[in-house]
């Protein structure tokens, strides 16, 4: 019997050995290892990138945009007179009204429920319109309050901010920018490079600083269509004192993405961003 079992064994073993010559054998092939999956050069590619530094990737450009400046509308009073006029007629027309166009001699601003909040000069209203929101000359604030069916629209709110309220909260000078929302998501950070270096009008503090070029969209323009953007900077005379030190009509917007962040409850510019 053992003779038998080695016969049989040395006759598996030789019939292994002769199967090399000619290929793998059924019990060989069963057993083999299967071949490694190929991988894609690409993936292979993108899992050797080792990022340079830990900063996000930087936000894209949005193209460039017409450069505007809104503010708080001021009522004040005429010298010697009672009368309220805007700052807008003071500047524009010396204090003296339009008599000879028809217009009304006052215009009544109402709340949500019609009900009379002021009476306010023509020049003024329209003034208020633009700007959406106003300083009375008995120093209420009021801010517009959105379209409304009383005598006159839009319809207006008294607010306690210390400048204005926008679409997105309270609005912060040379920070808050007005935008059209089908372009940029509100709340969104955006960077300007063109207000990068310059200096802000006023003082701290709201003003009197460096500007970095961070923005924030808290704001939407009812009459803001496609690429414009807005900036918020509470004064007429900083509107004006602005202008004349940049000269900007057009700017240049990024997505703030890795350019800008919030920080303590701050807009400012990521350390390091160029």
């Amino acid at each position: 019997m053992q003779y038998f079992c080695r016969a049989r064994l040395a006759m598996v073993v030789m019939a292994v050995v002769l199967a090399g010559c000619e290929g793998l054998s059924p019990i060989a092939q069963r057993v083999s290892v299967a071949p490694a999956e190929a991988t894609d050069p690409a993936e292979e590619a993108r899992s050797e990138v080792v990022p340079v530094s830990g900063a996000p990737a930087r936000g894209a450009e949005l193209g460039t945009f017409r450069f505007t400046m809104y503010y708080v509308a001021v009522e004040t009073e005429k010298k010697g007179s009672k009368e309220p006029v805007s700052d807008e007629e003071t500047v524009l027309a010396s204090g003296t009204p339009d008599t000879l166009s028809g217009r009304p001699d006052k215009v009544t601003l109402y709340d949500k429920r019609c009900k009379a909040l002021a009476e306010v000069d023509p020049t003024f209203a329209k003034q208020l319109d633009i700007q959406g929101t106003g300083k009375l000359a008995d120093g209420r604030v009021v801010n517009t309050s959105g379209v409304c069916k009383c005598p006159n629209s839009p319809c207006f709110m008294e607010i306690k901010a210390t400048w204005a309220i926008g679409a997105n909260g309270r609005l912060a000078p040379f920070r808050s920018v007005a935008i059209d929302t089908r372009l940029v998501k509100l709340g969104s950070l955006l960077y300007i490079p063109e207000l990068a270096g310059k200096r802000m009008p006023g003082k701290a503090p709201w003003g009197g600083y460096i500007h970095d070029g961070c923005v924030v969209a808290d704001d939407r323009g009812g009459g803001i269509r496609g690429q414009e953007l807005d900036l918020f900077v509470a004064k007429k005379g900083y509107s004006d004192a602005l202008y004349h030190r940049t000269r900007l009509t057009k700017v240049t917007v990024f997505d703030g993405t890795g350019w800008c962040e919030r920080r303590g409850g701050r807009i400012r510019k990521v350390p390091g961003a160029i």
